[in-house]
């Protein structure tokens, strides 16, 4: 989206980070006292289930189109944090993006690696590159985890998931009935879910 990640002043010589068309419209709006007109439309089924613990949860997100698995993500650690979530729970996010550059919210993602465990299999179709999760370890002087960007294939989201490691993790996932969540381009969403 434009002005994902770009930094925009207003007023004062004050700088605001941007993370999004909305974020930026929101922003000015403020900004200039606007009011704005909202209307809040819920999507059915497009919810966690009522036993998040009781099956595997995959995210799978195309481009910048990850705000609802962040929410869910950020649902997921809340209950957590305040005891409504007891017990593991497995959750992996799919992320289909096109370069490095592009991956972004690093701090939020850790922070549900740390908190929840989520596993992440992130591939980028216009850059010869794969991100690594580096896990927390004391013993290599690494107290919480981190993301490392290296050398690899480049490869789009429907190809990371009918070759190389991936086809058996999702496979696995898909035998101990695990709820799949897509959010992209409607074109993708129907090829992703044949390859599926």
């Amino acid at each position: 989206a434009a002005g994902d990640g770009d930094e925009g002043g207003h007023g004062g010589g004050q700088r605001v980070l941007h993370r999004g068309v909305c974020s930026t419209f929101l922003t000015s709006a403020a900004a200039r006292m606007q009011f704005v007109p909202l209307r809040i439309v819920e999507a059915e089924g497009f919810r966690l289930p009522a036993e998040p613990a009781a099956q595997p949860l995959v995210f799978v997100a195309l481009g910048a189109r990850e705000a609802p698995m962040f929410a869910f993500l950020e649902q997921l650690a809340r209950a957590r944090r305040d005891g409504v979530l007891l017990g593991g729970v497995d959750v992996t996010l799919v992320w289909g993006l096109r370069e490095p550059a592009h991956l972004h919210l690093e701090d939020e993602l850790l922070r549900y690696v740390d908190a929840l465990g989520l596993k992440l299999l992130v591939c980028f179709s216009r850059a010869d590159a794969e991100l690594e999760v580096l896990r927390a370890d004391a013993a290599a002087g690494r107290p919480k985890p981190a993301l490392r960007v290296v050398p690899g294939a480049r490869k789009r989201i429907t190809t990371a998931l009918t070759l190389g490691a991936w086809p058996k993790a999702i496979y696995d996932l898909i035998v101990d009935d695990a709820v799949f969540y897509l959010c992209g381009h409607p074109s993708l969403q129907g090829t992703l879910r044949t390859v599926l």
